[in-house]
C-alpha cells in the first residue's frame, strides 16, 4: 500500500509488502479513526516490524483484538499465537533470572523488541511476581 512505501523509504527499511493474514486483520478493522488511525498503525508496523512483510504481531494488539467476531478463524489464530508468545517470554525471562537481555538473546530477539513485546501484551505485572 501506499503507506507502507512511505514509511519503509523515510525509515529506510525494505518492507516488501503486508502478509496475508496481516493484510485481512486490516481489511475486516472498523478503522475508528479513519484513515489517520490507518496510517498511524502502518507507520509502527514498518518502523518497529522485524520482517520484509509486515505480520499481524507488527500491528497494535487493539487492531488485532477489536478485528470483527466474523473472522474468528484469523482471531482463535492470534489467541494462540499470544498465549504460546506469552509463555515464552514468561519461561525465558525467568531462565535469564529476570535478565530482559538475557532472555532477549534466548529468544533470539532484539531487546527493544522483547520490551515491546511485554508491554503491549501487559505482561510486567506478572514478571514482577
Amino acid at each position: 500500500t501506499y503507506f507502507v512505501q512511505k514509511y519503509s523509504r523515510q525509515s529506510n527499511r525494505p518492507v516488501a509488502g503486508i502478509s496475508p493474514e496481516a493484510h485481512a486483520l486490516l481489511k475486516h478493522y472498523d478503522w475508528p479513526g479513519n484513515v489517520r488511525e490507518l496510517e498511524n498503525a502502518l507507520e509502527r508496523a514498518v518502523v518497529l516490524g522485524s520482517s520484509e512483510h509486515l505480520r499481524p504481531e507488527d500491528l497494535p494488539e487493539a487492531l488485532v483484538e477489536r478485528t470483527e467476531p466474523s473472522h474468528a478463524g484469523i482471531l482463535r489464530y492470534h489467541d494462540v499465537l499470544n498465549r504460546v508468545k506469552r509463555e515464552l517470554i514468561l519461561k525465558a525471562v525467568e531462565q535469564a533470572g529476570g535478565n530482559f537481555t538475557e532472555a532477549a538473546k534466548l529468544l533470539d530477539l532484539h531487546p527493544n523488541y522483547l520490551h515491546r513485546l511485554i508491554r503491549n501484551m501487559d505482561l510486567r505485572r506478572q514478571l514482577r511476581k
